[in-house]
C-alpha cells in the first residue's frame, strides 16, 4: 500500500507540474503536500520502529507498543486518498471496502483479548 500511495502522491505532483491552473493551486494546496511529507515520514519512522523494537512479552502483551504505528498511517492513507481521488464519489467508493477490512480486524482483536491468556 506504501507504494501505492507514493505512486499516486509522485503522479499528482507530476501533474500540477505541467498545468498552468495547477500551478495557481500549489499555493493553495502547498500545505497539504507538507502535510503529506510529514505523515510519509512520521509512518516510515514507525515502521522503522516496529522493525527493531524487540516484544520481550509477545504480540498478545506488547500490541500496545505498536498500535500508535497505525496513526501516521491511517492519517497518510487519507491525505493520500484525497490527493489520488479529488472527486467525494470515488473517495466513498474506494474507502467502504477498507472499512469493512478494518472492521473485521478489530472485531477479531476484540474477541482475541477475551480469551484468556496464561504466561509461559
Amino acid at each position: 500500500s506504501l507504494v501505492w500511495i507514493g505512486m499516486g502522491a509522485l503522479r499528482q505532483r507530476r501533474n500540477r507540474k505541467h498545468s498552468a491552473a495547477a500551478l495557481q493551486q500549489v499555493a493553495t494546496t502547498g500545505r497539504r503536500a507538507a502535510d503529506f511529507d510529514f505523515l510519509l515520514i512520521a509512518a516510515l519512522c514507525y515502521i522503522g520502529f516496529i522493525w527493531l523494537w524487540n516484544p520481550d512479552y509477545g504480540g498478545q502483551r506488547d500490541w500496545d507498543l505498536f498500535s500508535l504505528a497505525s496513526i501516521p498511517a491511517a492519517l497518510l492513507f487519507a491525505e493520500s486518498v484525497a490527493l489520488v481521488l479529488p472527486e467525494r464519489q470515488y473517495r466513498l467508493t474506494g474507502a467502504l471496502p477498507l472499512l469493512m477490512v478494518q472492521a473485521l480486524h478489530t472485531i477479531i482483536w476484540i474477541y482475541q483479548n477475551t480469551l484468556p491468556w496464561e504466561w509461559p
